[in-house]
C-alpha cells in the first residue's frame, strides 16, 4: 500500500509528539496534533488560567469532541500530513500508515518529568493514568471502541523498547524514504 499521510496514536506520554516532529522533518509532511488544537482552544477561551488541559479535556461535550474529530480527518484526507490524533478506527478509509505508540508508565513519566516540572514521578504516572482513562472512556462513547487495539493499527511502537531513531526508521521503512 502506498501511504500518503501517518496518523499516529497512543497512550499519553509515550513520545507521540516527538515522533510526528521527527517524521515531519523527514518527509516534509505538515504536522497536526489534536492535543494542540484542544490546548489552542482551551487558551482562547480564558480558562486556562483557572483549570489545566486534562480537567478542561475532560469536561468537552461529545458534539465538540466529534467535530474536533471530524476536521482532524478533513486535514489528513488531504494528504502529506504527519499527525498525532486519539482514535484512528475511523481513518483506516484513507491511505494512511495508522502507528500506534506505547510504553510502560514508568517510562511514559519520565518522558514528562520536564513537562510536569515539579511534579513527583509518582503525581505524573496518576495524570497519566487518568489522561488514558478518560481517552478510553470517551473513545467508546464517540466509536465504541479502545483506541489501543493493536488491530486498529499498520504498526505497534513500544518506546520503551526502541531509540527514537528505531522508531523512525520503522516507520520510514512502511512508507518508504522520501
Amino acid at each position: 500500500m502506498d501511504f500518503n499521510g501517518i496518523a499516529l496514536a497512543g497512550v499519553p506520554g509515550a513520545g507521540k509528539s516527538a515522533l510526528a516532529k521527527k517524521l515531519a522533518q523527514i518527509f516534509n509532511w505538515q504536522i497536526i496534533s489534536v492535543g494542540d488544537l484542544w490546548r489552542q482552544r482551551l487558551h482562547k477561551s480564558g480558562n486556562d488560567k483557572l483549570m489545566g488541559f486534562e480537567e478542561y479535556w475532560r469536561q468537552v461535550p461529545k458534539d465538540d469532541n466529534l467535530a474536533m474529530d471530524l476536521q482532524i480527518e478533513k486535514i489528513f484526507a488531504q494528504g502529506s500530513v504527519i499527525g498525532e490524533c486519539r482514535f484512528a478506527k475511523h481513518l483506516q478509509k484513507y491511505p494512511l500508515l495508522l502507528v500506534f505508540v506505547t510504553a510502560d508508565i514508568d517510562t511514559r513519566a519520565k518522558y514528562k518529568m520536564d513537562k510536569y516540572g515539579g511534579k513527583t514521578a509518582g503525581e505524573i504516572k496518576e495524570i497519566l493514568k487518568l489522561r488514558e482513562s478518560d481517552e478510553l472512556e470517551v473513545g467508546r462513547k464517540l466509536y465504541g471502541y479502545d483506541y489501543r487495539d493493536p488491530e486498529i493499527y499498520h504498526l505497534v511502537l513500544n518506546s520503551a523498547m526502541m531509540s527514537l531513531g528505531e522508531e523512525i526508521a520503522s516507520v520510514a521503512g512502511i512508507v518508504g524514504k522520501p
